[in-house]
């Protein structure tokens, strides 16, 4: 009797997909991954937004997107989302997109989704801003012995004799505190201390 034997290897990939989205907004100086409110106060636009998606799988990803929750991205289709197509494994898909500015606190959500071999993945990234709307008023009233009048125009309360009195109010009408506040008077020298 001869001896006689045989082996056999048994291979598999695991395939692991996955993507990532990062959502970046321009503070002027920099992008920043303004993950969670307020984000950086923007004074005026437009708001440079950047997409960056990455294949963070070991498999290449097919029919990749790239989704923004408010603003149409492609602007050759008007639309939401972009078809990035395949995207290589470590491979990225990178663009910018201006938006029109916004008063107050804005969120919104970048959402990258792909496949690979029957496995869909996806991935969110929220980008935060604040527009900031500094504002101020200021009020002067002259006290007509019964009231204080806005006294805008001429000729304002008719006053006999005695110390005029004036009421200053300064209010912030915007919507972030403001700094470094004065209040200067065109005829007096109302900082009696």
């Amino acid at each position: 009797g001869a001896d006689v034997d045989d082996t056999d290897d048994a291979n598999y990939f695991g395939a692991a997909p996955d993507i990532d989205v990062e959502k970046y907004v321009w503070d002027g100086d920099s992008w920043e991954d303004a993950d969670t409110a307020t984000g950086p106060f923007l004074l005026g636009g437009p708001v440079q937004f950047k997409f960056v998606v990455t294949n963070t799988g070991n498999v290449a990803l097919s029919n990749v997107t790239l989704t923004d929750s408010d603003f149409n991205i492609d602007t050759a289709n008007g639309d939401k989302t972009i078809d990035v197509g395949a995207l290589a494994v470590a491979g990225t898909y990178e663009t910018t997109f201006n938006a029109t500015w916004q008063a107050g606190q804005h969120t919104n959500t970048a959402t990258a989704a792909g496949a690979a071999y029957g496995a869909n993945v996806d991935d969110t990234d929220d980008a935060n801003y604040f527009g900031a709307a500094p504002d101020i008023d200021v009020e002067k009233y002259v006290w007509d012995g019964d009231s204080w009048e806005d006294a805008d125009t001429a000729t304002g309360p008719f006053l006999l004799g005695g110390p005029v009195q004036f009421k200053f109010v300064v209010t912030n009408t915007g919507n972030v505190a403001l700094s470094n506040v004065t209040l200067t008077d065109s005829d007096f020298n109302i900082d009696t201390a």
